[in-house]
């Protein structure tokens, strides 16, 4: 359903209840009457036949058989499926495997061009009373057992609800955790996560800004260590891993499914030990399209209870930016910039968030890459326990699509402290296709290949020197951030350590 008749390749991704990945596909030749349907699991080419009702006339379109036809589901639990479609063409080549033929495919990918769609994944458990003890695993289900009770291991069937609990055999005979003979691990620790959006009011450099609780904001809590799904799934757990986190990991099962209150917060209580990862997915409801917005929490000991916000700012362009803040303690300041800019224009805002209890004085300064150019170079705000915001217009007349460096001076009670980040690029799809550049502004593998010598060469160095300017920029900050330090050593206004 949904796929018309095109040509395609459907793609099916599942973990199953270990968390390993599954991975099958459904695949089709052009042209070859009734294609019929090869399907590769574990390695191994498995022929599926087309649904009935099929007419031997339909060359491009074939109604799919249930999941089960082609990927059978022997583990009792809790699954993940998705589907997709991306748009894949390979070399076909006509197989006979014991005298029926089907269609195999080479290595050869001729074209590949992206995903066209992709559907939510779908969450299901798999019932199953495999050890023959009357109850259900992992969940109750009356069509196959008849207490309304689950099972906590079906792999034996002295153990399940309501069994006598023999006092320390290291299990749960009973599935009653309030009955366990083994001794208490240590306490869960809570995670507190409070979700803020900043909406610019008005334009200019220095737009009013409001600070407002997030109600009903989808909050997805993730375990980071090691052998977890963050940690096998992607590479780093930055911003541009963020929705393929929300999409491929499964949270902790007691957390699926959390929305932040009226007040903007969600509490989670969780296993301490571990280091974690909170996503909110913004806006709430079914608008689209999303912002993923995280923080990196670390870990939580056993009975401590940590806080986390999860912030996006709304500049005067209506445009929603995923924020990333900075704490500065001696009363309080908090700095909260965007994680990155998505471009589908030549002119873009870049806004920042100042937040403040006493009296600070802040002055930014943005370095562009080579080919942006920014309305100001700098500009200095006085926040005094308020909300204030400041906000610059870069317009792109060049286009070397990298980070735009970020110089903070902040002055409170006669000390000056400093910091120096980056604000990150992405492009929109259709900027990103019209640059013929990936979406994070990187040239394309095959582009690279065409270019001549020369042109590699000479792209090298351009790359070469922003990075130096990059670099030459920080240091400025920093030599700007000693001498105030050293000023007020002097009795001048400066003071304090960046």
């Amino acid at each position: 359903e949904g796929f018309l008749a095109e040509r395609f390749h459907l793609f099916l991704d599942c973990r199953d209840p270990n968390g390993k990945r599954v991975i099958a596909f459904e695949r089709q030749a052009e042209g070859e009457g009734p294609n019929p349907l090869v399907l590769e699991v574990d390695g191994q080419l498995v022929p599926v036949a087309p649904a009935e009702g099929v007419s031997p006339a339909t060359t491009k379109r074939t109604i799919m058989p249930e999941m089960r036809a082609y990927y059978p589901l022997t583990t009792a639990g809790f699954w993940s499926c998705r589907m997709a479609k991306p748009f894949v063409r390979y070399t076909a080549l006509l197989r006979t495997v014991g005298g029926i033929p089907f269609v195999g495919l080479t290595n050869d990918v001729v074209a590949f061009g992206g995903q066209l769609e992709s559907r939510p994944p779908l969450q299901f458990a798999l019932v199953a009373d495999g050890d023959g003890d009357g109850f259900c695993f992992p969940v109750a289900d009356a069509r196959l057992c008849a207490d309304p009770r689950p099972d906590c291991d079906d792999g034996n069937g002295a153990v399940h609800p309501g069994a006598v609990e023999v006092p320390n055999n290291g299990v749960d005979d009973d599935c009653d955790a309030t009955t366990g003979d083994v001794p208490a691990g240590p306490p869960p620790g809570t995670l507190q996560v409070e979700a803020l959006a900043h909406v610019m009011q008005g334009g200019g450099n220095k737009p009013a800004v409001t600070r407002e609780p997030i109600p009903l904001l989808p909050v997805r809590v993730f375990a980071t260590g090691p052998g977890s799904c963050v940690d096998q799934t992607v590479t780093g757990k930055s911003w541009r891993q963020f929705p393929t986190i929300w999409r491929e990991c499964a949270t902790l099962p007691q957390l699926v499914g959390l929305t932040s209150d009226p007040a903007g917060t969600a509490s989670f209580t969780v296993p301490s030990g571990t280091e974690y990862l909170a996503i909110g997915e913004y806006p709430p409801g079914a608008a689209v399209p999303k912002v993923y917005v995280g923080s990196n929490v670390g870990g939580i000991d056993p009975g401590q209870t940590k806080q986390t916000t999860l912030r996006v700012i709304v500049d005067s362009n209506g445009d929603v930016r995923a924020g990333k803040y900075k704490k500065q303690t001696g009363s309080l300041l908090y700095i909260v910039e965007p994680e990155y800019i998505e471009w589908d224009s030549t002119q873009e805002l870049y806004p920042f968030v100042l937040e403040s209890e006493g009296d600070w004085t802040v002055t930014t300064s943005v370095t562009p890459p080579e080919g942006f150019v920014a309305d100001q170079p700098s500009l200095t705000e006085e926040v005094t326990t308020e909300v204030k915001a400041v906000q610059f217009t870069l317009t792109d007349v060049g286009s070397l699509w990298t980070p735009t460096g970020v110089c903070e001076l902040i002055t409170h009670n006669g000390q000056t402290e400093g910091s120096w980040s980056t604000v990150e690029v992405k492009l929109a799809p259709s900027l990103a296709a019209e640059r013929d550049v990936s979406v994070y502004g990187e040239i394309k593998p095959e582009k690279l290949l065409e270019m001549a010598t020369k042109e590699a060469a000479k792209l090298a160095e351009i790359q070469a020197k922003e990075a130096q300017k990059q670099l030459e920029a920080q240091e400025k900050c920093e030599a700007a951030i000693q001498k105030e330090e050293e000023e007020g050593g002097k009795g001048g206004k400066g003071g304090g350590k960046p």
